[in-house]
């Protein structure tokens, strides 16, 4: 930001007279006052409603004071094998903790048609010349999960890989099923989507030419550009709205009491979660996939 010409800094403290971004669980254990201009970024956090501006990493998060912003690239990543011939290393770029693949049913199913899965380290995530297809699938099922970025998707567009996602709302704010990527909702449809791809090598190049059209809207240059956009205007906006306002110290101690309502009612809800007739209630009549 600085090399296009914009006045920031980094710093581990607050300025009054600045706009000041940072991550949302930093700006809790801070407890900015009502006169600091703080812009949080949300991340897959809970929203810091004290933060005068918000920026989100899903379209599902905007609202009137909030802006989407894609991810940057990774840095590094390397670019799918050239001349790829066939399909035979599926993997998942994520932490593992939150994926519900079985790793072991997934490879016994995969083993007669050549192909075997496995999960990337961290280390690994930018590391994509020796995958085939990439999974995106955190759970089965129509969970949106409507905190998560896409930022699996843009990986495999960049690398010129298929990609296989879950029901994601990111995916489709940013990809069409079918064109760009394919989506699915069981194991069984993802299981039969890998073997379309090891079958159909068309398809399996159709789908990685539309991720390398639409690659090119998620560059360096684009995300830059987006950021010098959403500071120099969007931000800028507000700033100039918010220290032409009136009362500041009233409208913070609101927004910080309507903060603080918040967490303790969420706070008693998950008491209220481990109580024996409300568990025996949740057990037996929620299902969370609707």
């Amino acid at each position: 930001m600085r090399d296009l010409g914009l006045p920031v800094q980094l710093s581990y403290d607050l300025d009054p007279a600045a706009i000041n971004l940072a991550h949302s669980n930093r700006l809790r254990s801070l407890q900015p006052g009502a006169d600091c201009f703080c812009v949080s970024l949300q991340a897959d956090y809970p929203r810091y409603t004290p933060a005068d501006f918000h920026i989100v990493q899903n379209q599902s998060q905007k609202s009137r004071n909030s802006r989407y912003v894609p991810h940057w690239p990774l840095f590094g990543q390397e670019l799918g094998r050239e001349g790829r011939r066939g399909i035979q290393c599926v993997a998942y770029q994520g932490d593992q903790r939150f994926c519900h693949i079985d790793k072991n049913k997934l490879n016994s199913d995969l083993a007669e048609y050549g192909m075997h899965f496995r999960f990337l380290d961290a280390s690994e995530w930018h590391r994509l010349g020796s995958v085939d297809v990439l999974l995106g699938i955190r759970t089965f099922g129509q969970k949106k999960y409507n905190r998560k970025p896409p930022s699996k998707l843009i990986n495999a567009w960049r690398a010129g890989i298929p990609f296989i996602g879950g029901a994601d709302s990111a995916y489709t704010q940013v990809g069409t099923p079918g064109k760009d990527f394919l989506q699915v909702f069981s194991y069984d449809e993802m299981v039969d989507a890998l073997i379309r791809l090891r079958r159909d090598p068309g398809l399996c190049e159709k789908i990685v030419e539309a991720g390398r059209k639409r690659a090119e809207d998620f560059t360096f240059d684009r995300v830059e550009q987006r950021w010098k956009s959403l500071l120099e205007v969007d931000i800028a906006h507000a700033y100039s709205q918010w220290t032409n306002r009136c009362c500041k110290p009233l409208r913070f101690a609101v927004k910080s009491l309507q903060y603080a309502s918040f967490v303790s009612l969420k706070h008693g809800v998950k008491i209220s979660y481990k109580l024996p007739l409300i568990k025996h209630l949740r057990e037996h009549y929620y299902d969370p996939v609707q």
